[in-house]
């Protein structure tokens, strides 16, 4: 799963089964995508923190694949 944003900075997760998974900043400041290679079946929890506390857009995008 990845923010598609230069404003993301922090990103976590807490899955259905309670595990918690955290990315922060990349290089040049610019979130990498998080892969959950089992995240467990429910839903996910996803906070995303931004630069200064200001408000912006964020398009995320998720990809499911098959094991």
């Amino acid at each position: 799963m990845s923010a598609d944003t230069g404003c993301a900075r922090d990103m976590l997760v807490h899955t259905a089964d309670g595990s918690w998974y955290y990315r922060g900043p990349g290089l040049n400041g610019f979130m990498p995508p998080m892969m959950l290679s089992n995240p467990g079946t429910g839903a996910l929890k996803v906070w995303v923190g931004t630069q200064d506390d200001r408000s912006c857009r964020i398009r995320m995008e998720f990809l499911t694949l098959l094991r």
